[in-house]
């Protein structure tokens, strides 16, 4: 099952030959992206060849973030290859909302599409409200059904950041 905004990592696919049947080993792979029919764009990740002819590439959050995400790898000799994959929402909701904010390094301009999501405890296993993304403001609301004065933890994520993850929060 894949999730809707969810990065995956080491998204596998076998590349044959398209003469000979035989695995393709080397060599170039073009990767391309559509999300819900739109014309497909180059994915960020160069796909690597692991053994025997299946390649991996990494899909990352804003690569996943559609209902349907279509993929398409391609090789000069290669037998073009397509996925279509159907994405889940992991949306959980409540009735206390809070909005979050997220900051880049300077601790002022408000950083968009951040991944953000809630969890009940430090490990980060429980996630205990609507995951999302930040808007231009750098904001996401959270939905949470927990007792009034309940710490959460909320975690950050975006491709070329780093966070200090979890952060605490009071709801």
């Amino acid at each position: 099952m894949f999730f809707k905004g969810a990065a995956i990592s080491g998204f596998t696919f076998l590349m044959l030959d398209r003469s000979t049947g035989e695995p393709v080993t080397s060599g170039t792979i073009t990767a391309t992206v559509s999300h819900d029919g739109a014309a497909p764009s180059a994915l960020a990740d160069t796909p690597v060849h692991l053994s025997a002819g299946v390649w991996a590439v990494d899909l990352s959050a804003s690569e996943m973030n559609a209902d349907m995400v279509g993929l398409t790898f391609s090789h000069p000799d290669g037998i073009t290859v397509h996925f279509s994959i159907r994405t889940w929402d992991t949306v959980i909701t409540g009735t206390t909302a809070k909005t979050y904010t997220v900051y880049e390094p300077d601790g002022t301009t408000p950083m968009s599409a951040c991944e953000v999501w809630a969890t009940s405890d430090l490990a980060g296993t429980l996630e205990i409200a609507n995951r999302g993304y930040t808007d231009d403001l750098g904001q996401h609301t959270f939905y949470f059904n927990v007792p009034a004065g309940t710490t959460v933890y909320i975690w950050c994520r975006k491709a070329g950041k780093s966070f200090t993850n979890p952060d605490s929060e009071v709801v």
